[in-house]
């Protein structure tokens, strides 16, 4: 009778879908790293914030495949809930010079950049007040460009840093960004050449002054 049962009993799975597989891999128990090894004192906050490492995501705006899956801005609502701090964001000129976030010369759908950091500003600190890094991987003209800036300053407000606040002293210390967004992106050789010219002179002018002030 147990045999026969038995045999009435559904055959455990071979293998797992691939919505299990997902499942598995994201699921908060199966973490690489523990949360308890990896959370801050506050007397641990006064070095560089390049003494840290930072939870990063790469094409945080796409939900599957990286050729032909879908942008949108609740992956950064996603990402920055589950305790990521570095977030990648590729833009592109989007019609009406409204600017596109979306993977480039591929088949992936678009999300307005305005979208995007709406969203970012939304929930940036709710699960943590630790820094949140912008990485614009920039396709843009410079009118799109403008755009960009705009929006970063109407959505972000004072949570954004600021080069004043930058050039205010040293390297500043994590417990200093505590609640700043900071976007790093890279700019035109025009534009780099121009700013190493203006670093130059600004060196120069400053010798000269070290020159007047020492007594001979």
């Amino acid at each position: 009778q147990s045999n026969s049962g038995a045999s009435h009993l559904p055959a455990p799975p071979s293998m797992l879908t691939l919505s299990q597989f997902s499942g598995l891999l994201l699921a908060p128990e199966n973490s690489a790293v523990c949360p308890s090894k990896t959370a801050l004192a506050a007397s641990e906050l006064d070095h560089p914030i390049a003494h840290y490492w930072v939870w990063s995501s790469h094409n945080t705006f796409l939900t599957g495949h990286q050729l032909y899956s879908r942008s949108t801005d609740d992956m950064y609502r996603r990402i920055l809930l589950r305790g990521v701090r570095s977030l990648e964001i590729d833009c592109w000129d989007g019609r009406q010079h409204e600017p596109i976030v979306t993977h480039g010369l591929t088949l992936c759908s678009t999300v307005p950049f305005a979208a995007v950091v709406a969203a970012i500003a939304e929930v940036a600190f709710q699960t943590s007040s630790a820094p949140v890094f912008l990485s614009l991987d920039m396709h843009c003209c410079e009118r799109q460009q403008e755009r960009i800036a705009e929006l970063l300053s109407l959505h972000l407000g004072d949570a954004l840093l600021t080069n004043a606040e930058l050039e205010q002293g040293g390297a500043p210390a994590a417990v200093d960004l505590m609640g700043k967004v900071l976007v790093k992106a890279k700019v035109s050789m025009a534009v780099a050449g121009r700013l190493h010219e203006i670093h130059r002179e600004a060196e120069a002018r400053h010798a000269v002054g070290l020159a007047c002030a020492i007594p001979r």
